[in-house]
């Protein structure tokens, strides 16, 4: 199973700084930016996640989001989410729906430590559904 944490959205400031990879003028409705914190396995572009489970409720809800782009604090783009890195990414969802509690999560400034609320996407369905 792969799992990455989101922490939060990145703030629009911050934002600024990864212009030449995140081009917020192209993002759709489904699209979200947030800081995912520490990898424990390399998680490839392109990766569909099918799981998001709610810290505060432990709660998961059957979603597809898709991996698009990935940046770091170096603001240049990978191919893949590496072991051991916190990354910046932009998140896809197929509707509006499978992003609604990505996009109400709070707006940070940076990665967070440590983790008071965060939502764990992963690509094993809840076995509530």
């Amino acid at each position: 199973m792969i799992i990455i944490r989101v922490e939060g959205l990145v703030a629009s400031h911050i934002l600024s700084l990864f212009e030449n990879i995140f081009k917020p003028r192209q993002l759709s409705e489904t699209d979200v930016i947030v800081f995912v914190s520490y990898a424990e396995q390399d998680v490839p572009k392109g990766f569909v996640f099918t799981s998001a489970q709610d810290s505060r409720t432990n709660v998961s809800n059957h979603v597809e989001v898709q991996l698009v782009t990935i940046s770091q604090q170096f603001s240049e783009e990978w191919d893949e989410i590496p072991t051991g890195w916190n990354t910046v990414c932009l998140l896809r969802g197929k509707t509006k729906n499978d992003i609604a509690l990505l996009s109400e999560m709070p707006i940070l400034d940076h990665w967070t430590m440590p983790h008071s609320y965060y939502i764990d996407l992963s690509n094993q369905d809840s076995p509530e559904m």
